[in-house]
């Protein structure tokens, strides 16, 4: 009994999406640490004029649907400041819509560039 009642909770107060973001790059492109600690998950180098894209898709899980405010991808280039741990200066940004304002009733992919 207490698992139905988990499961119905978490379908009510659980997300009703997941996102997954992949990023097209060819083998071998350089990587480096995202995190401040050096640890755990790497992300790709870019360098000025390389073109950025990828596959935004966002799946709903059972039958729910997914009422948006627009759905966007957005890059931002972050510099972590050595000398001070709690903060950090984006140089660079840019957003693309993919989608407007609207509901979701199946799992949709974007591609993005």
């Amino acid at each position: 009994m207490a698992l139905l009642a988990s499961s119905l909770l978490s379908n009510v107060f659980g997300a009703p999406c997941e996102l997954d973001l992949q990023i097209d790059a060819e083998p071998g492109r350089k990587k480096a640490p995202v995190t401040r600690d050096k640890k755990g998950e790497l992300g790709y180098i870019f360098t000025d004029g390389e073109d950025v894209c990828g596959t935004a898709t966002v799946r709903l899980k059972g039958d729910k649907r997914l009422e948006h405010q627009g759905i966007r991808v957005e890059l931002i280039g972050q510099v972590d400041m050595l000398y001070d741990r709690s903060s950090s200066y984006d140089f660079f940004s840019i957003a693309k819509d993919l989608e407007p304002p609207g509901v979701l009733t199946e799992t949709r992919s974007y591609k993005w560039k």
